[in-house]
């Protein structure tokens, strides 16, 4: 299928010829064009030479091929991928549009950057079946899966291997991730009840502490407490020999007695707290064996090694319209280019210039300028260029995103890396 992309004044549109259109197909295309689809990218029809072609409107969006052609796909973004293919399809199927119309090629599949949902594209010639489609797009998703998120890796082959089914099971895919989902929140519980064992812990050793200060002060005044005791005893004893024998020997009785329970009962305290410490002690053998086994590092796997290596510095790009032009090294294969500081190579912090604006390839010793279906568009010596499409650059050429302009320079001799450069 021909595919080629145009800038019509502010706005940027994907391009498809519909020479392979049938006539069967009329009542979807005006559905099409009647219905603004949610997920759908909005779509018109222009006639050329008696010739139709089909226009999407692709301004400010990201295709999937280029938002993750230096990043790796998480869980979250798997996630939130295959939902929304999984939307489109049923609101097709409410829409009465094929599904075996939908692309979903990563060139194919955009992300708007306003709302970041993803758009899709609907042809009413496509070729093939959805099952075919979806199945090229797992096995597209494969390499790009960071393999350092479990959650992802399950997800990403756990599709994968059901996508590979003649049929295509849309209910067991979301029943299939609806579990993984639940896997995680019950991993999210155990979590939450590990750190509310810690806050609990926290709060016992508070009070541990409490009574280990209290304990103290126990101890410093327990003579004072000996030598009171001892006197108020001395003097009821000595107050009861005054009535006689008889009421001495009852009260010394009475003294003992009181004595023997205070003691009884303290025994006890005491017992029950010696019971309490070796419980203790018991759990946090427990919870030091049990750290060391979750401690134990696990088995390593070898790294990926990234075989596309950055290639010899031999241009760059100069800011124009500064007392002090910075330049910018053209070192590696692709330099993404925009204000997106995490995904792109040259931060261009400027409120005109998409997050994502454009990019210059390094093929065969050769630079080539792309525009990414910029909002305020690319400009090479001072005409609008097409997105998506490939421009050659020659030493002095003046590219302008948005509106910075920079000079393209071409070293063809080597220079030291650094030098001049930032």
């Amino acid at each position: 299928m021909e595919i080629w992309y145009k800038r019509s004044m502010s706005e940027n549109y994907m391009v498809i010829p519909g020479t392979e259109l049938e006539t069967g197909e009329t009542y979807q295309i005006r559905i099409l064009l009647e219905n603004q689809v949610p997920g759908l990218l909005p779509c018109k029809i222009q006639k050329m030479n008696g010739d139709e072609f089909f226009y999407y409107e692709v301004t400010g969006c990201q295709s999937l091929q280029n938002l993750f052609e230096k990043r790796k796909f998480g869980y979250k973004e798997l996630e939130e991928l295959f939902l929304s293919v999984f939307r489109i399809m049923e609101r097709l199927d409410e829409y009465l549009l094929n599904r075996d119309f939908l692309l979903l090629q990563p060139s194919c599949i955009f992300r708007n950057q306003g709302d970041n949902g993803y758009c899709f594209v609907w042809i009413p010639f496509a070729h093939g079946s959805i099952e075919m489609e979806f199945r090229q797009l797992t096995e597209y998703l494969l390499p790009k899966i960071d393999h350092t998120d479990k959650q992802a890796v399950t997800l990403g082959y756990g599709v994968y291997k059901e996508s590979m089914e003649s049929n295509l099971k849309m209910d067991f895919l979301k029943s299939h991730m609806n579990t993984q989902k639940e896997e995680r929140v019950e991993e999210g519980k155990y979590q939450n009840a590990q750190e509310e064992l810690e806050r609990q812990k926290i709060l016992d050793d508070f009070y541990k502490e409490d009574e280990e200060e209290t304990e103290s002060i126990l101890r410093k005044l327990w003579p004072v407490f000996v030598i009171l005791i001892g006197a108020g005893i001395f003097l009821f004893v000595r107050s009861l020999w005054r009535y006689g024998s008889v009421y001495l020997w009852v009260g010394i009785a009475g003294i003992v007695g009181s004595i023997g329970s205070i003691g009884g009962i303290g025994y006890l305290f005491w017992k029950r707290k010696q019971e309490k410490v070796q419980t203790l002690s018991e759990e946090n053998v427990y919870e030091e064996r049990e750290e060391e086994v979750l401690q134990k590092p696990e088995q390593e796997i070898g790294t990926t090694v990234l075989l596309q290596k950055n290639r010899m510095p031999g241009a760059y790009l100069e800011e124009l319209e500064w007392e002090s032009p910075r330049r910018f090294a053209l070192e590696k294969e692709v330099t993404i280019i925009g204000k997106w500081r995490e995904n792109v190579d040259i931060c261009l912090d400027v409120p005109t210039v998409s997050r994502m604006h454009g990019k210059i390839i390094h093929r065969k010793g050769k630079d080539y300028l792309i525009d990414l279906n910029s909002r305020n568009g690319t400009m090479l010596n001072e005409i609008w260029i097409n997105p998506e499409e490939e421009y050659e650059l020659k030493n002095g050429d003046i590219l302008v995103f948005a509106q910075k302009k920079f000079r393209y320079v071409c070293i063809k001799e080597s220079r030291e890396l650094g030098y001049g450069l930032q």
